[in-house]
């Protein structure tokens, strides 16, 4: 009896305090964003300026692909896209992507049919089946900078990756269908393959 009170008030006190950590994240990127924008004026810019990112894309896998298993062998992914035009190199933009829930897999060992992301106290954002993509983590990031009304005209990435292309889908939808985020090369990931095209010439 004990022990289920104290794992539910951990539990509470969980959800608040992680209430309160997502609070704090926004009010400081916020604060960045206003930052960002009294150093274009300071520099005799527009204080809306486009503004340069650098962003990736992370698994909690090591590996993304599974030989025992069918799909992709992880369950969260989390985006993040970093401001490119200072030396802080700022966090201003991620977005997570979850497909754990333990109160829905607790409610389906008894016997209740619920789907997850569509109950209560669900922790998962998407549905278990649908494929983790760094486009559509591009694409809520480009949402949640829209907000801040934030325009992106650069965006350095790896070349695999395609979230420049949902990045630039956010920004057509709620600013001008004909604005264009140029995609950047990564210089290690270019490095690399550079070094690769080398050990592969016939020389």
């Amino acid at each position: 009896m004990y022990s289920s009170y104290v794992k539910r008030n951990n539990a509470r006190i969980t959800n608040n305090v992680c209430d309160k950590v997502v609070k704090l994240a926004e009010n400081e990127t916020e604060q960045v964003v206003e930052n960002f924008r009294r150093r274009n004026q300071t520099l005799g810019l527009n204080k809306n300026s486009p503004v340069k990112l650098q962003m990736d894309g992370t698994y909690q896998r090591v590996h993304i692909k599974s030989r025992h298993k069918m799909g992709q062998n992880a369950s969260q992914a989390i985006g993040i896209a970093c401001e490119n035009e200072t030396d802080n190199h700022d966090i201003i933009g991620f977005h997570l992507v979850n497909k754990l829930c333990w109160v829905g897999a607790w409610l389906r060992g008894k016997g209740y049919d619920v789907e997850c992301p569509n109950h209560e106290y669900c922790t998962a954002n998407t549905n278990i089946y649908d494929p983790l993509s760094e486009k559509d983590l591009g694409y809520e990031i480009g949402k949640k900078m829209a907000k801040l009304d934030l325009l992106v005209d650069y965006c350095t990435t790896d070349g695999d990756a395609k979230s420049v292309q949902g990045l630039q889908e956010a920004m057509q939808e709620i600013f001008d269908p004909l604005w264009s985020v140029n995609r950047l090369a990564d210089t290690i990931h270019r490095g690399q393959s550079q070094f690769r095209e080398v050990l592969r010439a016939k020389i």
